[in-house]
Parts: structure tokens; sequence; C-alpha cells
């Protein structure tokens, strides 16, 4: 069977599309609602990118895998990505590059890593927002931390103080430890008002270092939110697979928990909470690694954009 005769008994149907050279070795993994319809835009005459051309001038063979849903396409294509790899496909295989916001109390120092330390932040995908921020922490040295009130003080120097006073340091580590912990929405409103006080100063300059350094801690405590998606949420799924069915599915840690097919007259919901409340463990807090952070960043943007998605929030 030639590859047009190949590409025609696709089925137009959810599932995955798997391209093969002429050794049988996997080029690219996709997902689609309708198989046999995305494959066919790869073929289409006209202008395609170096790498578009390439793959379809490589691809000899094309395999498929039916789901009954498009989440489980999704999943599924994560899934095979990351064991096999393929060289045409960027998602999932970026994870070493990514780095980690590490303070070192017994050296006194804040550093990017790119192994987990004893105490981290992160992982991050972008290492110079993380060397910046750490630029900030350092000129903003000592940040004093007034408990009663529940506020920050500190002042910004072009050229960073020298850190000579024991005290001064740990306070300035155990605040900077404590703003990433718990108080990055305290910190960053702080950080607002200085901002705008700069700004109707006509102090421009100091003005946008404060709201780079706005933009950095927006973007760690969104990462550092992910891990929600790993610990105490769970998302209800459901699918019309026919006319009087639905696939109902459980994700949570980042994973399909549960699925199963019901008539729409059904009940589930109770069948469905009762496995949730099995599931759920307190004492077994599932870490956010560098190896799933770019597959927990695509289901949040599928649950971000679809309408029959239900979260629960457990306690």
């Amino acid at each position: 069977m030639n590859l047009k005769e190949n590409i025609e008994k696709l089925p137009m149907c959810n599932g995955i599309y798997i391209m093969k050279n002429k050794y049988d070795h996997i080029l690219y993994i996709g997902k689609s609602k309708h198989i046999k319809k995305r494959v066919k835009t790869y073929f289409y005459k006209g202008e395609k990118t170096n790498k578009l051309e390439k793959l379809t001038k490589e691809v000899c063979k094309i395999d498929h895998i039916k789901t009954d849903t498009e989440i489980e396409a999704l999943l599924l294509e994560c899934e095979m990505i990351k064991k096999h790899k393929p060289p045409y496909n960027r998602l999932l295989k970026n994870h070493e590059k990514y780095c980690y916001f590490t303070i070192d109390k017994g050296k006194s120092k804040m550093k990017v890593t790119f192994d987990k330390e004893e105490i981290s932040f992160g992982p991050y995908k972008d290492r110079y927002m993380i060397e910046d921020i750490i630029s900030f922490f350092q000129r903003v040295y000592p940040i004093k931390y007034d408990e009663e009130k529940n506020i920050y003080d500190f002042k910004y120097n072009i050229i960073p103080n020298r850190m000579n006073n024991e005290k001064h340091i740990k306070d300035h580590m155990d605040n900077v430890e404590k703003i990433f912990k718990d108080h990055m929405e305290i910190f960053g409103n702080i950080l607002k008002e200085k901002m705008i006080s700069h700004a109707k100063k006509m102090e421009f300059e100091r003005a946008n270092i404060y709201k780079k350094a706005i933009e950095i801690l927006d973007y760690a405590k969104r990462m550092n939110e992910l891990e929600g998606l790993l610990n105490d949420r769970y998302f209800i799924a459901t699918e019309e697979i026919c006319e009087d069915k639905i696939k109902v599915l459980v994700i949570g840690n980042s994973d399909l928990l549960y699925r199963k097919i019901y008539y729409k007259k059904e009940n589930y919901e109770n069948e469905i909470m009762d496995h949730i409340k099995n599931k759920l463990d307190k004492n077994n807090k599932v870490p956010i690694e560098k190896e799933n952070i770019d597959r927990i960043l695509i289901l949040k943007e599928y649950l971000r954009k679809k309408e029959n998605i239900n979260e629960i929030k457990m306690p």
C-alpha cells in the first residue's frame, strides 16, 4: 500500500497519528479530532516550512490509534512523545533546559540550578528571568519584614550593598524564601506601589525596574500554581460519543485516573466523587518535576479552553 492509499484509509475520528520512515522509525506523533483530515493538511501543495518539507519527504507510512475522546488523544500523544522522542516533535523534549531558583543559606547566596536542592523553587522554563530576579534581590538587600504589619521594607540600590552583616544576610535570605513560598502577592503589591510612585515622579527608569520584577514574580507565581493541578484539583470532563452515551473522564495528578461510558440519563456524580475521595491522599503530595512540566502545561491549556470541564478543589 502506498502512502496516498494509506492516508485515504485513515479514520475521521479522535486519535493520534504516527508518521514513520521507510525503516519504520517514528518521525512525528500528532493528535486530532479528525485524523485523516489533519494528516492531509501536511501534504497539500503549496509553500511549506523547511522542517515540514523535510518531514513529508521522509514519511513512508502513517499508523493511527483511535480514542473515544479528544482529551484521551491529547494524553496518549503526550505519553507516546515522551516514550519515543520523535525527531520532529518539539514538545516534551526540552525539560533539561528548565531550571530552579535556589537559595543556598550555607553560602549565603541565590543561584540558578538545574537540579533541585534543599531550598529550590520551580522548575522554570526561562533561566534568564530567574537570573534577573536574583539580580533584583541582590540590589534590594537587605529586605526587612514586619511580621505584625505583614509588610516588607527595602530600598533599591543601583550598586548592590556589600553583604557583610551576618544577621542582615540571614534575615534577607529568610525573607526571600518567605516571599517565594507564601508572600508573592504581598511583595508584588509593594512593588506595584513603588512602580506607580516612581512613574508619578517621572522616574521611568526606576519604575521600569519594578515593572520587570513584577512580571518575573507573576511568571514564577503562575508556574508555582501548577502544583495545584498535581495535588488538590481534579477535573471531570464529559464528551459525547454517540446519541445516547457520554464518556466521563477524571483527571488528577496530571494524569487520567478514571474513565467510563454512561448513558446520558444515568446519575454518575456520586460514583465519580467516591472514586476521587478514594484516590485522595493528603500525605502523598506529588512535586512538579522537570520531566512532567510540559505535559502539565499542555493539559492546563486544554482544560482552560474547554467548556465541558468541571473543576473540583479538594479540601
